[in-house]
């Protein structure tokens, strides 16, 4: 009995990338381009999909790796603009003004969570 394996290579994301951006800065057709680089077509339309996913995946937060918190309605000060405040488990207290980007107190806590 014979059982048939598949071999797959995993190619480095940084190969990839750097092959759909040569492809996307020539004026070559996915076929010629793959077999000017000596690359089998069906491999290059996976790598333009990972490629793909990679990025997408970078430009968008990483949901999973937020953090769980307690939350509780506090009484506003009597001011016109709005701050918001974290208090971390340790006690540590974060104030952000009015106007602040998500991926921005998204960034700080990833980097103040405590390693595993």
């Amino acid at each position: 009995m014979t059982i048939k394996t598949t071999k797959r290579c995993h190619t480095p994301i940084e190969r990839c990338i750097e092959h759909v951006s040569m492809f996307e800065a020539s004026s070559m057709t996915k076929k010629a381009y793959c077999e000017s680089n000596d690359l089998n077509v069906k491999t290059f339309y996976r790598w333009q999909r990972r490629v793909r996913l990679y990025q997408d995946r970078k430009s968008k937060p990483d949901l999973e790796h937020f953090t769980r918190v307690k939350t509780h309605q506090v009484q506003a000060a009597p001011t016109s603009k709005q701050a918001l405040e974290v208090v971390l488990a340790d006690q540590t207290r974060l104030r952000f003004p009015d106007i602040v980007d998500a991926q921005v107190i998204y960034n700080l806590i990833k980097v103040l969570q405590p390693c595993n």
